[in-house]
């Protein structure tokens, strides 16, 4: 059976077999079942992640043909639990009494989503990191993320991609003073958040102060094997 076909027919089982929390009515003061959606959004979230960073710690290995498998289950994933977050925020506001964790899932599933839901919930996360349920670790990713989705620099060196076979930072705003802005977010410092990087998807972190966003895009659309947004 052509790989095609294999990932069709296998992704085709997979989402009928995903139990659906999007097509569900959120009861708003059932805080239970709220913490137990979140718990299974978290799962799913995290569980997906985790297979396509073995995948790509084996980049040599025959897992590496599960890859477009697992980027595709991970769109669904995303998917589902962007509607449920957004509904959930739209009918209920932000659930109070939640734990760090389950808060974080929150996060998660906008940072994880495109730049119109991020775009729509991010004053939102802004007001409740103001308040002291979101970390400002978590408020800065996303507002890295959503500066490289719109082709400008970041300012606090979060995010990078995949280019020939390099973990590569994304270009930094003021990078003299990034330890500085860092470190007032509650960030490590940079040289340890690279070797964090290394450790984790297994290929070297490069930081090119002088790349433009320009270069770093060519690069990015170059590589066969990218993966965008670390």
């Amino acid at each position: 059976m052509p790989a095609y076909f294999k990932y069709s027919a296998i992704l085709l089982v997979y989402i009928l077999n995903i139990p659906s929390l999007s097509a569900q009515n959120i009861i708003c003061n059932d805080l239970d079942k709220i913490k137990s959606d979140m718990k299974a959004i978290r799962e799913k979230d995290q569980g997906i992640r985790s297979k396509i960073i073995a995948v790509m710690q084996d980049a040599e290995g025959s897992s590496r043909d599960s890859l477009p498998l697992f980027a595709q289950q991970m769109k669904i994933i995303d998917k589902e639990n962007q509607q449920y977050i957004g509904k959930l925020l739209d009918s209920c506001g932000w659930p109070v009494s939640l734990t760090s964790i389950e808060n974080n899932t929150i996060f998660l599933v906008i940072d994880h989503a495109d730049i119109s839901f991020m775009d729509k919930y991010f004053p939102v996360l802004k007001t409740q990191m103001e308040k002291g349920t979101v970390t400002k670790t978590d408020f800065f990713t996303l507002e890295d993320r959503m500066l490289m989705r719109k082709n400008q620099k970041q300012r606090y060196g979060t995010q990078s991609i995949k280019a020939d076979g390099k973990i590569m930072i994304w270009p930094i705003e003021d990078p003299d003073k990034l330890d500085d802005r860092r470190k007032s977010a509650g960030f490590l410092p940079m040289h340890e958040y690279m070797k964090m990087l290394e450790s984790t998807y297994g290929n070297n972190a490069v930081w090119d102060k002088n790349l433009t966003v320009d270069e770093v895009q060519h690069l990015k659309s170059k590589s066969p094997t990218k993966i965008s947004d670390q």
